[in-house]
């Protein structure tokens, strides 16, 4: 939990390579406001800070990179900044290898997907994520990284990982992106592009430098996550933190009631 109250990149209105897939009125709610949210949304995001930090302090005994600080101005973004979980350069003369290398906490359900994936490879926006690092540190240090690993991690009970094939992990390569492709992809098949969602945290920051108050222009902003993963709120529900406050400050270009309606989303202080 120490560790998730000191990061000092996912603050404010920064750009990183995990706002980008996200959806853009989630990124500025948990940014900008105090909001209400069920205890059980902040399991993964303090057992996946556990899990990196254990993954940092093994990377770093190896003589790794571990969650160093990466910012770069990217063309059609602005100025991004992030901590890869782990970089590895192997030196021309030992293996000439370089590698990046991401850990992802996930549930039961889609660590069968990812090992069930027939290409074999990671889940897209997860490629994206560590395609946008890959050219942050090009930039940076014109070091092209040749390969990416993403490792999905399940916390399972014994009789869930035999299902699971006798293992709670999963590694999987990363198919790179290019920068035109990376501003054209559009996460989890959602309808808009991580170059749109760039172009509108970047108008927040035009439109609060003006003056206008963090809710009203979070209000004024559609529920792009609702379109994501078949476009039925699904993503709103299980996903997103931040679902009570954004139902509470309405708005979303009139989708909102269909919202509430499908996701049975009651009002925190009625059921306190």
């Amino acid at each position: 939990m120490k560790k998730m109250e000191e990061d000092d990149v996912h603050v404010g209105l920064t750009i990183t390579p995990t706002t980008l897939t996200a959806c853009p009125r989630s990124t500025l709610i948990s940014r900008l406001l105090p909001y209400y949210a069920l205890p059980v949304h902040f399991d993964s995001p303090s057992l996946g800070t556990a899990l990196h930090g254990d993954a940092e302090q093994g990377a770093r005994e190896l003589g790794y990179e571990a969650e160093v600080l990466i910012e770069a101005d990217i063309p059609g973004i602005g100025l991004m900044k992030g901590r890869p979980d782990m970089i590895c350069v192997e030196p021309a003369g030992y293996t000439g290898t370089s590698i990046i290398q991401d850990t992802k906490l996930t549930n039961q359900g889609s660590l069968a997907t990812v090992r069930n994936k027939k290409d074999g490879l990671a889940k897209p926006d997860h490629c994206a994520q560590l395609s946008f690092y890959r050219i942050m540190i090009h930039k940076t240090r014109g070091i092209l990284l040749q390969d990416g690993i993403v490792n999905y991690v399940c916390p399972l009970s014994g009789p869930e990982r035999a299902k699971q094939g006798g293992t709670n992990w999963v590694r999987r390569p990363v198919k790179w992106m290019d920068l035109d492709e990376l501003l054209a992809f559009k996460p989890f098949d959602g309808l808009t592009t991580i170059g749109e969602h760039a172009a509108i945290l970047n108008e927040a920051k035009v439109q609060l430098a003006a003056g206008k108050s963090p809710e009203e222009v979070i209000a004024a902003l559609p529920l792009y996550g609702y379109t994501y993963i078949g476009g039925n709120g699904r993503w709103c529900q299980e996903y997103c933190e931040a679902n009570f406050e954004c139902s509470r400050l309405g708005g979303g270009e009139g989708v909102l009631a269909n919202w509430q309606r499908n996701l049975h989303f009651a009002d925190p202080e009625e059921t306190a």
